[in-house]
């Protein structure tokens, strides 16, 4: 089995600093940076919207993010909202009151002032119902020897490619924690993002979590996201391996990120000795 480092389900995918070099600052450009992810059946919690920073002035989100930002998404049959900027989270928009729906076209609209207009589509998939289980607990050092494993399974989702599956621990010490998980395939890919959640993706509805795979005991979390096309290829590209060099696909008309959408579910065990 191979090791996956890993992310956070969703959701906080990482932000860019610019790809040019710092011995010639004059080649770089701003562009505006966005991470908008809808998930079906919930409202818009955040929307991330910063700036590309040149390497020579270091990075951080608080230094990047843009405020003031007009912000819209509006669905196939007109229904818009404009999202607002949370107080004291600069850079970060939402509405929660505006629901998601499955298997629908929205559009995305983004103006920043100095910066040319994002727009940007995504079609949601179907609904991913609650996950199965074969248990709420796991056994690390009997798991370790007779081969068990909680198994979880989901039903395929119409307009997914493929699954996102991160696992996260919830404890008290989560901002010190990091774990790791496997799914018994050696053909998923894999890429890092919060050093507190680890993540990969399949191309089938059912994983296995093996004791002997995490670090930590413990409150954990598992959560299945069915993806997009826009998110999927985001993630196929901007992480890959460094032996690679297919540029990131980005969905937007202009600015680097994306404009994606899935289902998503979770559901907690707990990890014992």
């Amino acid at each position: 089995m191979k090791r996956h480092l890993i992310i956070s389900a969703l959701m906080a995918l990482p932000l860019f600093t610019a790809c040019e070099a710092p011995t010639d600052p004059d080649l770089y450009k701003p562009e505006v940076v966005v991470k908008a992810f809808l998930p079906v059946g919930e409202g818009i919690d955040s929307v991330y919207i910063s700036q590309v920073l040149p390497l020579t002035a270091g990075y951080t989100f608080e230094q990047a993010a843009l405020s003031g930002v007009i912000v819209r998404v509006t669905d196939q049959d007109g229904n818009s909202t404009q999202l607002t900027e949370y107080a004291g989270k600069r850079g970060i928009y939402g509405d929660l009151s505006y629901v998601i729906k499955p298997k629908t076209t929205y559009s995305l609209y983004v103006e920043a002032a100095g910066f040319p207009v994002i727009t940007a589509t995504t079609t949601t998939p179907g609904a991913l119902n609650p996950l199965i289980v074969n248990k709420t607990v796991l056994s690390y050092i009997g798991d370790s020897f007779n081969g068990d494993s909680l198994t979880i399974r989901w039903n395929e989702v119409e307009g997914s490619v493929n699954y996102l599956v991160s696992v996260r621990y919830t404890g008290p010490d989560s901002s010190k924690i990091r774990i790791e998980s496997d799914f018994n395939d050696d053909e998923d890919e894999n890429f890092e993002e919060d050093p507190n959640v680890q993540s990969s993706w399949v191309n089938r509805t059912n994983g296995r979590l093996y004791g002997f795979f995490h670090k930590f005991y413990g409150p954990h979390r598992v959560t299945i996201v069915a993806m997009d096309q826009n998110l999927y290829n985001y993630i196929k590209t901007q992480f890959q391996s460094s032996r690679q060099v297919n540029e990131p696909l980005f969905n937007l008309s202009s600015g680097v990120g994306y404009f994606a959408s899935g289902s998503r579910r979770s559901v907690d065990y707990q990890l014992n000795f």
